[in-house]
């Protein structure tokens, strides 16, 4: 009986036991599946709501650059991005008193009209257009004087790019764009701001998908194309500071002000570009890839360069700029006083006086004074011009120099520097120099670009420079035609 009464109380503390176990297992189970479910409906809702997010945002537009495996010049497009420098009068000081914009005729390029005899202020000259110039920034800076470009405004993509990153776009700051207090603000043409929304911006996200908001523009036609000229530079770091719009990996065009309102209304400040490079003369799209080099002006056989052709309104070849000094009037695209009665760079000087083309970097890859090694040869087409009556004696041009020398422009870590080569010649004094007239009013003077000995002087030139030395005696001398071969 005794053993009975265990064995039942054994049973009844096994079946507890049993019980127990169950029940404390069945407890932890349902816990930590409930978490588990939580979880797993927690990750799902957040799934949906980054879907809507997604879904809420625009679609990523893909930039385009030079680099990409699908590029082509016929088709090639590339992103970039505008801004605009100088503007009507009534702009900057009715609107934009606080905001310097710089002036077109003051440009780094030296395409400008000067005429200081009769004090009139500088202007550009006669054939360029102020809807159809821009300044360039450091993406092909050296060299882009004188390059043409194709572009359209681009608001596939609304938000300003600052950069090719993905997500980086221009903050919106009203301090600075001031757009509250001239939303109403008239362009040249009278309209007003449309189509865009009060401020000009947008929600935007960063790379942690925290919100902000941004920039944007609106065009006036995606689809209309403007053929543009580059007069300026826009360096990112330069003796007078940091201008963070031009620095940066995305090729930037300071667009004159009448070129930028061609395309979308000023008050935006800013749009997004597609541009591609094209032939100043043909307008036939360039390829991108080659950079500068694309844009030399040479004959078929690659064999000539061309300095100054006056060809296009600024006279001088791209890469090329004009510089003069001590001048009582310049212009750089005088038209009848060139080849052909095409466009001539012209100076008038008084005693003493010098003019320059410069193609600052072509030292370091288009090397124009050696196109055809030590046998190149530098052609120029001078014309002599002595109170309005051309002078056509070609065997006294004694009063004239020419030299090469390589020229550093300052900027935020280099001085200003100008290396002579060893040697300048003087027309009509040197055996090395001929010269002979063309029929047209021209002298057509030929040097061996080796009688200047640059080598000697470990000189690596991207100057031409023409001196002018005749004591008390005013004449007007013009290029119109330099090219070396």
């Amino acid at each position: 009986m005794k053993n009975a009464q265990n064995a039942i109380f054994l049973s009844s503390s096994s079946l507890s036991s049993f019980f127990f176990v169950f029940f404390y297992s069945f407890f932890f189970f349902f816990f930590f599946f409930s978490k588990a479910v939580a979880a797993q409906q927690q990750q799902l809702e957040q799934q949906q709501q980054l879907e809507q997010q997604l879904k809420s945002k625009k679609p990523v537009i893909k930039v385009k650059t030079k680099y990409d495996v699908d590029y082509s010049p016929d088709i090639g497009w590339l992103t970039g991005r505008g801004t605009y420098f100088d503007a009507s009068h009534e702009w900057k000081t009715k609107y934009f008193a606080h905001h310097e914009f710089g002036y077109l005729e003051t440009n780094g390029c030296g395409y400008t009209s000067k005429k200081y005899a009769q004090r009139e202020p500088k202007s550009l000259p006669f054939a360029v257009s102020r809807s159809a110039v821009a300044a360039l920034a450091d993406f092909e800076m050296k060299l882009s004087c004188g390059q043409c470009y194709e572009v359209k405004c681009d608001d596939n993509e609304t938000k300003i790019r600052k950069s090719f990153r993905r997500n980086d776009f221009i903050e919106y700051n009203d301090n600075y764009t001031r757009f509250q207090q001239n939303k109403n603000a008239r362009d040249s043409y009278g309209r007003e701001i449309q189509n865009t929304t009060f401020p000009p911006a947008e929600e935007c996200f960063d790379d942690d998908e925290r919100t902000k908001l941004c920039e944007k523009t609106t065009c006036y036609d995606r689809d209309k194309t403007l053929i543009i000229q580059i007069i300026d530079i826009c360096p990112c770091d330069y003796i007078y500071g940091r201008q963070e719009i031009c620095c940066g990996d995305i090729p930037h065009f300071d667009l004159s002000f009448w070129a930028f309102e061609s395309l979308a209304h000023p008050l935006q400040g800013k749009m997004n570009l597609l541009f591609r490079p094209v032939d100043c003369v043909t307008k036939q799209p360039l390829d991108a890839r080659e950079g500068a080099l694309a844009h030399v002006r040479k004959n078929k056989n690659g064999d000539e360069y061309y300095v100054y052709d006056g060809k296009t309104p600024v006279g001088f070849a791209p890469g090329w700029r004009f510089r003069v000094w001590y001048d009582l009037q310049s212009d750089p695209a005088v038209e009848g006083k060139g080849k052909n009665g095409g466009f001539g760079a012209c100076s008038e000087f008084n005693s003493t006086g010098t003019m320059a083309a410069a193609c600052l970097g072509c030292e370091n890859n288009i090397l124009p004074f050696s196109v055809n090694g030590d046998s190149t040869m530098m052609s120029l087409r001078i014309q002599i011009n002595d109170d309005g009556v051309i002078d056509e004696n070609c065997e006294n041009l004694s009063f004239l120099s020419i030299g090469l020398e390589k020229r550093q422009d300052r900027d935020a870590t280099r001085e200003y520097s100008e290396t002579p080569c060893a040697k300048s010649v003087t027309l009509n004094e040197s055996e090395s120099v001929s010269i002979t007239c063309d029929g047209d009013g021209g002298c057509i003077v030929k040097i061996p670009v080796h009688v200047f000995e640059c080598k000697r002087a470990s000189v690596n030139a991207n100057t031409i420079l023409l001196s002018y030395d005749y004591p008390n005696t005013r004449k007007e001398v013009c290029l119109g035609e330099v090219k070396l071969y």
